[in-house]
């Protein structure tokens, strides 16, 4: 298993959703928490049973802008 370096407010959510699914929480209050709907935090919950903490991670990290200039 690869090892997931998350940012601080990836790292954030991924405590939160973690805590709600092994505490089965509150999901409106994790939703005011992480600024976000109750229809998101039941995505994200999916997405983390799914795919585990590397599902917070952001699809475009690690790659280039496509306007960027070549040096």
């Amino acid at each position: 298993m690869r090892k997931v370096n998350l940012n601080m407010n990836e790292n954030q959510k991924y405590e939160i959703i973690k805590r709600l699914v092994e505490t089965d929480g509150n999901k409106e209050r994790a939703a005011i928490t992480l600024g976000c709907t109750r229809r998101h935090v039941n995505r994200m919950i999916a997405r983390y049973k799914e795919q585990g903490k590397s599902c917070f991670v952001h699809g475009n990290r690690g790659k280039t802008p496509t306007n960027a200039l070549s040096n």
